[in-house]
């Protein structure tokens, strides 16, 4: 064999494994980037004691309903009850009006599957809502909630397979329904309603995702308490005020749903109905050298390491530095906490829990005091407070394209508040600096 001929040979055998190498890269690219999950279809349905058609209407969903729980059934169920046909469902928010609005809602009964389009829920069939859940989907949503009291806490956890863009119309919405309730009843004849939106968290406009990352897991929580007592609005004129009170009939009965949506397009990525966890959690806590002292509380009360609380929680560590010393990291269940060295750490309880500081000599390090401010509330309305912002010079607004919308000096005062009525709704950035030339970026959504 000529050595141009076995070179030719090897060259092309080399080749061939070159492109049986990028095939496979390219084909398991491919299919880590697009991994199809269960697609759990949201039905938002719009209804009202006072409309006669709602009644079939909801009758005829719980059916096929019924047929597809026969199916391994992948939904999700939330009831807005309106205004209208007057004097409207007792059980009316503003909340649910938004939604009305959202979806340009004119009449009831009326049904949203996955965003639409608007679907008479009385001539509903099985086979269209099987048709939504044969459609892709490349993101799960799930979670886990309790309710302690009249206090509802959860935890959604955001897991996409593919990356999922949308700016400031990516949203994902919380809600928190009752399973069934049957004081709002009137005349159109029904007894029992399922599914009733109660108070959405933290409200109707949902939380701003931006983007989502292929396999990059997404965790938002959230608190809600119910405030004051129980009311029955005698109907939709006088809807609940939460600040002051509630509707809940049964607080035993909520749960939690969930979805992530392009408010511009409805398009509805896919849905969740959160789990119930009441379960108890262990929290352990300790230092990792003797340079300082680490406490914790709950519910602002003092707590001892290996003491148990229900989930959903909020534990707040607090870390001491000796004289001479700084925190050099936080761990949270053995994991470092990135680039996180303020002097508290709170942590909501989902799991067992073990949290960690460890301390350095802050010998040549300016210690950034930055890192203990606190901006609420957020999303904010009209005006923005800071908290412990006697070490801020500078306070510097930008929007999504790096734009200075709004800067301000700020006098050395503990608490500071900076008007953000002229901003219009969306994501900025709010760039504190100080005297030391640290600077700190904290993400604000406007309202």
């Amino acid at each position: 064999m000529s050595y141009h001929h076995q070179f030719l040979t090897q060259n092309q055998q080399f080749m061939k494994k070159l492109l049986l190498i990028i095939g496979l890269f390219i084909t398991f690219q491919s299919a880590f980037a697009q991994t199809e999950v269960p697609r759990y279809t949201l039905l938002e349905a719009f209804s009202s004691s006072t409309c006669p058609p709602c009644k079939p209407g909801n009758e005829r969903l719980k059916t096929v309903l019924a047929e597809n729980d026969a199916q391994d059934g992948k939904y999700t169920v939330i009831k807005y009850q309106m205004s209208w046909p007057s004097p409207g469902d007792p059980y009316y928010t503003a909340e649910g009006n938004a939604k009305r609005s959202l979806y340009s809602v004119n009449g009831v009964p009326s049904l949203f599957m996955d965003g639409g389009p608007n679907v008479d829920p009385r001539y509903l069939n099985h086979s269209q809502l099987l048709e939504k859940q044969a459609m892709p989907s490349y993101v799960e949503v799930s979670g886990k909630y309790n309710v302690i009291g009249q206090t509802v806490y959860t935890k959604i956890d955001i897991k996409p397979t593919d990356e999922i863009t949308g700016g400031n119309n990516l949203r994902l919405f919380v809600a928190i329904v009752e399973k069934r309730t049957e004081n709002n009843r009137k005349n159109n004849g029904e007894t029992e309603f399922f599914q009733v939106m109660k108070k959405f968290m933290p409200h109707a406009n949902g939380t701003m995702l931006a983007i989502l990352r292929a396999y990059e897991t997404v965790t938002k929580e959230f608190t809600w308490e119910f405030k004051g007592n129980y009311r029955l609005p005698a109907n939709a004129s006088s809807p609940i005020n939460h600040n002051t009170e509630h509707s809940v009939e049964d607080f035993d009965n909520l749960e939690v749903v969930a979805w992530v949506q392009n408010i511009s397009t409805k398009e509805t990525f896919n849905s969740g109905t959160a789990i119930l966890d009441n379960n108890s959690y262990t929290v352990n806590f300790d230092m990792e050298d003797k340079s300082g002292t680490l406490t914790a509380t709950v519910d602002a009360e003092p707590i001892a390491s290996g003491d148990e609380f229900e989930a959903g929680l909020t534990a707040v560590f607090t870390a001491t530095p000796n004289e001479g010393y700084v925190v050099k990291e936080w761990k949270l269940n053995g994991e470092v906490v990135h680039e996180y060295t303020a002097k508290t750490l709170s942590v909501m309880l989902w799991e067992e829990t073990t949290v960690s500081v460890e301390f350095k000599e802050a010998i040549g390090i300016i210690e950034n005091n930055l890192t203990e401010v606190e901006l609420f509330p957020n999303p904010v309305a009209n005006e923005l407070t800071i908290n412990n912002a006697e070490h801020v010079q500078k306070v510097t607004i930008t929007n999504t394209l790096g734009q200075i919308v709004k800067e301000e000096i700020l006098t050395g005062n503990a608490t500071a508040v900076i008007s953000t009525q002229n901003l219009s709704a969306g994501v900025f950035f709010v760039v504190l600096k100080n005297n030391e030339g640290f600077e700190i970026t904290k993400k604000i959504i406007k309202q």
